[in-house]
């Protein structure tokens, strides 16, 4: 830990000033005078000295006179460096080259440094000794000029924020988010992106799948033969009237009355067996039906609550969310608070002027060594009081606004925390009631889904053709029929008279053969039906993996959004006054990288954003409020010069509270002046 205060600067032939002397007695001081007094030179001359820049941050700035005087622009200055005094010096030589053949000379300007008035060899060896001592060139230009930090790319801020904090291992804080063990198990094989581009993938592939299952199930339906059966029904039901009149005409033309008799006896057990045939399929098709309808029933019923169970997992995921965020900033409110709250206010300065008193040493003439008049004496006294009290007016004043400060602080943290447990309880009030929701719908989901499987091991293991085996009735008439065949066969053949008959009979059974054909294709229909329904399982089975990512990259996000926060906290802790958000988030949850400086408003108690927001005062408060914090990570306490001060009155002058020395430059009227703080 170095501190570095500057006693007195001189100048001489450096820009608009031939000679000039600053006592600026290593404190807080005020330097003001009107325009081209030398303000902002002085500010020049430190920064030229130290970095080789001036106050605009320019490099290798001209800090010759306008007035094209041949002199060597010098800079003195007398530091004090951790209690220990230290003189330094820069002056700048020039040099002209021999004429050329065309007249021209080449001018080499070259800058020479020194230490307690030895001539250092290099400005690199000025810069080891000078580091030896206490001053880290590297964060020279960040820890001493308030602009300087705050005007670099975002990346370079980020930086340096993140060096002042700790790294915390992504498994430790998996441990700690609730709802997070997933991640946590998976962490101790893989790492956070890891895990993050795996779950993606997956979840890509379930996406994928359920845009392109939609199209199959579509190209299924689209293959289904459009039949209508009821048409073909009537149609074989025609052909089998006409083969039945084709029929009686062929047995009116026999001259064997017994082949006759027995053929129109086969013809009516025939019929009697269609007809029974026909009675058991119509049984057999409408318990089909019946046990499809009562599969589709379940099936909707079932993806119904399934769709209703996720929209309620999401709102109770989205609480769940609320009552992490909530509560940290119920903690961090809390201790805040507490560590406010138990802070005292260190009044051993009162304590000490309050000690004094006015001792013989006081009644002795400094100049004389004699003892004073007993006038002198009392007149003497009188100062000594009037000094005292007027110190320890001060001292107790300070203190009276630092017990203020510390009451209105008190009070917007605590209301913070009031707002965070409110939106606490409503995230907790949102989750139970999801929870209450998801359990009753998961309990309807259990009782519909095992109603659905036995609806669809019923469907599917249904015989769709009627057996006859076990129909008595028609077995009987199977056994008639035979038996008249049978007899038949041992009776003599008929003339071909019949076969014109025969022939026609032939085609209608021909013509019944392709109806019947035509019927069967609409049974490749039903097989379609289940390849459908295999797909909607594999949609539903897609949308539970996209899911299950889901729930691993929402996680994801939270342990991000924790570490974050993490990180924000402890960054945060090393400010005051100010405090910086290195993190924004969009609306689906995502963080960006951000830098944003926020200064606490006394006047209106609250925090307004530095950059774009903030009047100059609170700007320039805010900005010394984030070099103080710097200068205390960092070790190193350096004077810093503040040019645009015109805006700040003296109250806000001595509110600003920062443990390095600062020197405001104030534009009046009057002559350039030097005053305390």
């Amino acid at each position: 830990m170095s501190r570095v205060l500057i006693k007195r600067i001189a100048l001489t032939d450096f820009k608009g000033q031939h000679e000039k002397e600053i006592l600026l007695n290593g404190t807080n001081a005020i330097v003001a005078g009107k325009n081209g007094s030398g303000k902002t030179t002085l500010a020049d001359s430190w920064y030229w000295t130290m970095a080789d820049k001036d106050y605009l941050l320019k490099n290798n700035p001209d800090i010759r006179p306008d007035d094209g005087r041949d002199c060597v622009p010098r800079v003195d200055m007398e530091l004090e460096i951790d209690g220990k005094p230290l003189n330094i010096a820069k002056y700048q030589k020039k040099s002209v080259s021999k004429p050329k053949a065309d007249g021209t000379v080449r001018v080499t300007l070259s800058n020479k440094y020194e230490i307690n008035g030895v001539v250092a060899k290099t400005e690199k060896a000025f810069r080891e000794d000078m580091a030896i001592k206490g001053i880290d060139f590297d964060n020279f230009i960040v820890l001493s000029h308030i602009d300087a930090f705050t005007n670099q790319k975002l990346a370079d801020m980020r930086s340096v924020v993140f060096s002042m904090a700790s790294t915390h291992p992504d498994l430790e804080i998996a441990q700690e988010c609730a709802d997070c063990e997933e991640v946590a198990k998976l962490l101790n094989d893989y790492r956070l992106d890891e895990i993050e581009a795996m779950n993606k993938a997956k979840k890509k592939n379930a996406d994928e799948r359920i845009d392109s299952i939609p199209n199959q199930i579509k190209g299924l339906e689209m293959a289904k033969v459009d039949i209508d059966v009821a048409e073909l029904e009537l149609q074989k039901n025609a052909i089998k009237e006409r083969m039945n009149q084709i029929q009686k005409q062929l047995d009116s033309i026999s001259d064997d009355s017994q082949v006759d008799a027995l053929r129109l006896k086969m013809n009516e057990i025939k019929a009697l067996m269609i007809e029974e045939e026909e009675k058991a399929q119509k049984k057999v098709d409408e318990e089909y039906r019946r046990r499809k309808e009562e599969f589709n029933r379940t099936t909707s019923e079932k993806e119904e609550l399934e769709r209703r169970i996720s929209n309620v997992q999401m709102d109770l995921r989205h609480a769940e969310s609320g009552i992490t965020r909530n509560a940290l900033e119920l903690q961090n409110a809390r201790g805040r608070y507490k560590t406010l709250r138990d802070s005292t206010y260190d009044d051993s300065e009162i304590q000490k002027i309050e000690a004094e008193s006015f001792g013989d040493e006081l009644s002795i003439c400094p100049t004389c060594g004699q003892k004073m008049l007993d006038e002198q004496i009392e007149q003497a006294k009188e100062q000594f009081e009037s000094s005292k009290k007027k110190r320890l007016d001060m001292a107790r004043k300070a203190k009276e606004d630092w017990e203020l400060r510390k009451k209105v602080q008190l009070n917007s943290i605590a209301a913070e925390g009031n707002a965070a447990k409110t939106d606490l309880e409503e995230s907790q009030k949102a989750k139970e009631e999801s929870e209450s929701s998801v359990s009753v719908l998961e309990d309807e989901l259990a009782k519909i889904a095992a109603e659905n499987k036995v609806a669809e091991d019923a469907m599917k293991n249904f015989q769709k053709t009627a057996s006859m085996d076990g129909n008595k009735m028609y077995q009987e008439y199977s056994k008639q029929l035979e038996s008249l065949k049978e007899e038949i066969q041992v009776l003599p053949n008929l003339a071909d008279k019949k076969a014109e008959y025969n022939h026609l009979l032939n085609e209608k059974q021909a013509e019944l053969i392709a109806v019947e054909q035509e019927i069967s294709k609409s049974w490749n229909n039903e097989s379609i039906n289940d390849q459908v329904s295999q797909m909607k399982q594999a949609l539903r089975d897609s949308a539970q993996k996209s899911a299950d990512a889901d729930k691993i990259l929402f996680q994801i996000k939270r342990i991000r959004m924790k570490k974050n926060e993490m990180l924000d906290a402890e960054v945060n802790s090393h400010f005051s006054g100010v405090k910086v958000q290195l993190f924004t988030y969009q609306k689906n949850g995502d963080a960006v990288d951000a830098c944003d400086w926020f200064v606490f408003d006394e006047s209106n108690q609250k925090w307004t954003k530095l950059i774009g927001c903030a009047n100059t005062a609170l700007a320039i408060k805010g900005k010394i409020a984030i070099i103080n914090g710097l200068q205390n990570y960092f070790g190193m306490h350096l004077p810093v010069f503040v040019d645009y001060a015109a805006e700040l009155d003296d109250s806000n002058m001595k509110s600003i509270n920062a443990d390095c020395q600062i020197i405001f430059l104030k534009v009046t009227n009057q002559d350039l002046s030097v005053s305390a703080v």
